[in-house]
């Protein structure tokens, strides 16, 4: 087991309707640029662009479809980012969320 909070990237279609992790969604608006983060399920049919799920588990391992990004003392939502799904890809998702993750780290123990 693991202590803390987990990050992990998890395909769409592998979230569970109640997930037992908190799962947050990419949200992209025409109005705004980049990526916000809603804990609401969207409707994938609703768009061609896919849809990135962040997931947090606390002391435990994430689902075998998960891939670990990096881990936290505390559970914080995922920041708004400047790259699109529409655009960029899953790896540099997890490239820019393991940066943050470890800032989040190193303000905490400052």
């Amino acid at each position: 087991m693991t202590e803390g909070y987990q990050y992990f990237t998890i395909p769409f279609d592998s979230v569970p309707a109640s997930p037992n992790y908190d799962a947050w969604f990419a949200v992209t608006s025409p109005d705004r640029p980049g990526v916000t983060w809603s804990t609401v399920r969207p409707d994938a049919t609703a768009s061609l662009v896919p849809t990135w799920v962040v997931g947090i588990i606390e002391n435990a391992p994430p689902p075998p479809e998960g891939t670990v990004i990096g881990r936290s003392g505390k559970c914080v939502p995922p920041p708004p980012l400047g790259i699109s799904p529409s655009t960029a890809k899953l790896k540099e998702l997890q490239e820019v969320l393991a940066a943050w993750l470890k800032q989040v780290a190193q303000a905490r123990s400052a």
